[in-house]
């Protein structure tokens, strides 16, 4: 097993076996120097390691050695990053000033032609001929400066080159940073940081494990920057963030984060410390585990074959189940599983509503409504509820054990993971249909649940398995965290067919458990349940005021469930880094936008003022609007 390379970033160590390191970026013009410096100090103050600045021009240049001048002479010995993303004399001239360069190889001296046909070996080669001349001046510079470089890959903006290879993959974006690496080694350059960067949590963590083994395959593992790009804010930003990101920490990946959140900078850094703290190893040594150890392939995605039993497993979408208690004895509080009633009075289904409440003991009654279907505890079923339509009874291993051979319909199996001599894997060997509710343990929950899948993979058992999980004494922020990063990286994985989150002491009400869970599902690819926001955090590139036009588009089209739509700053990081989205408003010029849909730009330069209605007019126009009242 290899560790990653200590790298220097000034006189902060990154890599080997330092802790994982906290940053973050500016969101205000660079050229704005004390907005800047004002900005790098509250990223410090609240924890961040490392600053970074966008680079675009000269005049950043010029400021960027203001700033450090200004936080030097106020106490601030942080270390500066130069973003530069296409002009090679900027990072020559920001590697003399600053600590470390980033660049994007996708767009780092190269040009966009528009091809699409395959590259001949020869082409290929002397493009890379090329890009190595480019960069050596760059290389040069950083060594007589002892300046950093970090090779940023980013999912949408791919080079030509790479992509008529290996096209727009997590593949292509290992190989596109793995380029510039092994130009840079073999120009005895090593101070090196590389990241694999994309608004798609499950691209992010595929081209980070493809990255991992290729720099283990050459025997040189330098340390890895993680972030999920575009996260967005609010509690989709940190739940996609955590899955990315605490993914690869728990496989011994990583070596500094970066949560980008369509927010204030500084509150970036204590959602970052917060999963490094949950889900940092201590252990630095990276994983190489034998391709026996996984049942799954770590580096292609593929959804576990189950057996579906109604609703759940198969081909079904992984099913979310809500506790609903009602011990008054009240009407029936649906609205908090997510249901909704017409004008009518008659009960509505919607994209995120529970498809399964859990009833307590004391519901002695009847859920009503063809739509909703309820799992009760044995003993309650069999005295209460086994002749009522849609009730499910749910046993332990001993009552199950007994009844097994008497249900033949749907029916819930409660069980931890069991030890290698328990009852549970005998009776799991028989296909059955049924479906195997899995309480997850209190520690090191992801490598426990990923054995017991491996379990059930050699034993060729197709039972379905929903995610259980109860969390004691957290903030709700805390539980959000903690619950997308013990839980979506097994979604992300393809495993689990279903999730039930529960929490015993902040008295939340059913439908924030509800909604946290179709968050994770959402993140985590499984299944999409409302309108998915691309954010980007902004920076000194950025063209209007990205937070208040964010809130504004999410309220104009939040309800088009299955949509993904981009908001970004500007051009940099407009099509070419918001690869998944279907429409895009993206920030042109000084009070301008431009609509995209998909990566092609079909409205420019709208007035800011008329772009929001100009989205939906293009969405209505493309037959996938629908009015609230539709829903």
């Amino acid at each position: 097993m290899l560790k990653s390379l200590e790298v220097k970033i000034g006189t902060l160590a990154i890599g080997d076996d330092n802790p994982v390191r906290v940053q973050s970026m500016t969101n205000v013009p660079t050229s704005e120097t004390e907005l800047s410096v004002e900005q790098c100090m509250r990223i410090v103050d609240a924890g961040g390691e490392i600053v970074r600045l966008t680079t675009q021009g000269t005049r950043e240049v010029e400021s960027l050695g203001q700033i450090r001048e200004e936080l030097r002479r106020r106490g601030y010995t942080v270390p500066l990053v130069a973003d530069v993303h296409f002009k090679a004399s900027v990072a020559e001239d920001a590697a003399r000033i600053v600590e470390k360069v980033r660049i994007n190889p996708g767009n780092y001296g190269t040009r966009t032609t528009g091809r699409t046909e395959p590259y001949t070996a020869t082409e290929y080669a002397k493009e890379l001929t090329a890009v190595r001349e480019l960069l050596q001046p760059l290389i040069d510079i950083c060594k007589a400066n002892n300046t950093a470089v970090r090779i940023g890959v980013n999912h949408g903006s791919l080079s030509e080159r790479i992509m008529s290879r290996y096209g727009d993959t997590p593949e292509g974006m290992a190989e596109s940073a793995m380029e510039f690496i092994r130009i840079f080694a073999s120009a005895g350059f090593t101070n090196l940081v590389v990241s694999m960067k994309a608004s798609n949590p499950r691209v992010m963590v595929y081209a980070n494990r493809i990255l991992m083994k290729k720099m283990q395959v050459d025997e040189k593992v330098f340390p890895v920057h993680l972030g999920v790009t575009e996260a967005g804010e609010g509690e989709d930003g940190r739940i996609k963030s955590t899955i990315g990101i605490a993914s690869l920490l728990q496989e011994g990946i990583g070596d500094t984060i970066r949560v980008s959140l369509t927010e204030d900078p500084e509150k970036e850094i204590p959602v970052a410390k917060k999963i490094i703290a949950f889900f940092a190893s201590e252990k630095k040594d990276l994983p190489n585990p034998k391709p026996s150890y996984y049942a799954w392939n770590q580096h292609s995605y593929q959804k576990r074959v189950t057996l579906p039993s109604q609703n759940i497993g198969g081909k079904n979408v992984p099913v979310v189940i809500s506790r609903i208690s009602d011990p008054l004895g009240k009407e029936f509080p649906l609205t908090e599983a997510g249901y909704t009633y017409d004008a009518d009075g008659a009960l509505k289904t919607t994209p995120s509503a529970a498809d399964f409440v859990f009833l307590d003991d004391e519901n002695w009654f009847s859920v009503p409504g063809k739509a909703v279907h309820a799992i009760c505890n044995f003993p309650a079923w069999k005295t209460r509820h086994k002749s009522l339509v849609h009730h499910y009874p749910m046993f332990d291993l001993q009552d199950y054990d007994k009844l097994k051979n008497e249900l033949p319909g749907l029916h819930f199996l409660r069980t931890t993971i069991p030890d290698p001599e328990s009852k549970l894997l005998d009776i799991l060997d028989i296909d059955f249909l049924g479906c195997l509710i899995l309480d997850l343990p209190e520690t090191d929950v992801l490598i426990k649940t990923r054995q017991f899948f491996n379990t059930l993979s050699r034993r060729g058992c197709r039972i379905p398995v929903i995610l259980h999980k109860t969390y004691h004494n957290l903030s709700l922020e805390d539980l959000t965290i903690q619950a997308a990063g013990e839980l979506g990286p097994i979604f992300l994985d393809g495993m689990g067919d279903g999730i039930w989150i529960e929490e015993d002491s902040l008295g939340l009400e059913p439908s924030v458990l509800r909604k946290l869970s179709f968050g994770i599902l959402q993140s985590s690819g499984m299944r999409i349940s409302k309108t998915e926001f691309i954010s980007c955090p902004g920076c000194g590139r950025t063209l209007f005021n990205l937070q208040s036009i964010s809130q504004k588009v999410k309220e104009a089209t939040g309800h088009l469930a299955g949509l993904k739509i981009a908001i970004m700053g500007c051009i940099v990081n407009g099509p070419g880094e918001m690869a998944d989205a279907d429409y895009g408003y993206v920030g042109s010029g000084p009070g301008k936008v431009s609509l995209y849909r998909g990566k092609q730009v079909v409205k420019q330069a709208i007035p800011e003022e008329d772009a929001l209605e100009e989205m939906v007019t293009l969405i209505r126009g493309d037959g996938r609007w629908k009015d609230r009242q539709e829903i």
